[in-house]
């Protein structure tokens, strides 16, 4: 008798722990209003376009050249591109490549670079993660080859 209301708790508790980790977390927003401007406000649509004017202030910026960041841009683009859906735009290829060069050449946080681009701190997380593993798999068996 004992084993079994013993047994019968001990499910009963698993139970509960499962529906907890189950349990969703609330979301206030499905976009935060900071983030929102991020077509018009954010340091991609605001410094990009001017940094190709001046080729010595992209290098500073990026610290590649225009013709290095737009050959990576055709070498990985098609890897990382996203579809636009009926909900919302992707982010282009530019700009994803753009906050990973950022990240690899600042050491920025996420969520530095969340408020500067205006983006979500785990949507950067994952441009980046995304973005540096299609680096590795264009450009390894170009210039890094294993005989």
């Amino acid at each position: 008798m004992k084993v079994n209301t013993i047994l019968s708790r001990n499910v009963i508790i698993a139970l509960i722990q499962r529906r907890r980790k189950i349990k969703k977390r609330f979301r206030e927003y499905w976009v935060h209003p900071i983030l929102s401007d991020r077509l018009v406000a954010g340091k991609f649509y605001t410094m990009h376009s001017k940094l190709l004017d001046y080729p010595r202030k992209f290098f500073a910026f990026y610290r590649m050249s225009i013709t290095s960041f737009n050959e990576l841009v055709k070498l990985i683009g098609p890897a990382i591109a996203k579809e636009d859906t009926n909900l919302r735009l992707s982010i282009p290829v530019e700009q994803r490549l753009s906050v990973t060069i950022r990240y690899l050449a600042t050491g920025a946080s996420f969520n530095t670079l969340s408020f500067d681009y205006l983006m979500g701190a785990s949507t950067i997380r994952d441009i980046t993660k995304t973005t540096c593993e299609q680096i590795w798999n264009v450009l390894q068996p170009l210039y890094m080859p294993i005989k």
